[in-house]
């Protein structure tokens, strides 16, 4: 039973390791280099095959309402 104790320990050690490198990744994921993020320029940049939506066009301009004088 002793024996198992300090396993255990060596685990938990060893799960800490990966865990340094885990903040390296986030930057990864930065819109900084396109290679890596491919799931981001998918959205900014459209596929050729898919063509690029209309662009929406501008509501009408609402008039402005008439000055009303101060009483």
């Amino acid at each position: 039973m002793t024996s198992e104790d300090p396993a255990t320990e060596t685990e938990t050690t060893v799960i800490e390791t990966p865990v340094s490198p885990g903040p390296a990744s986030p930057p990864a994921e930065m819109p900084g280099p396109p290679t890596e993020g491919d799931g981001d320029v998918t959205v900014q940049i459209p596929s050729p095959g898919i063509p690029s939506p209309p662009p929406v066009p501008a509501p009408p301009a609402i008039p402005a309402p008439p000055a009303v004088p101060m009483p």
